[in-house]
């Protein structure tokens, strides 16, 4: 499973460390932090890792 999550967001991985299927191993995740960035000219907003 791949999330994405906020800068300094930790509220993703502490749900997920509660999952049962985690907890019990059958369920593995990722947590990528992504920057979304947006031009307020164009109006234009994409992600940069």
């Amino acid at each position: 499973m791949l999330l994405l999550a906020a800068r300094d967001c930790d509220d993703a991985r502490a749900t997920l460390d509660r999952d049962p299927a985690v907890a019990a191993g059958l369920l593995t995740y990722l947590i990528k932090p992504v920057e979304t960035v947006f031009d307020a000219a164009k109006g234009v907003a994409w992600s940069a890792a």
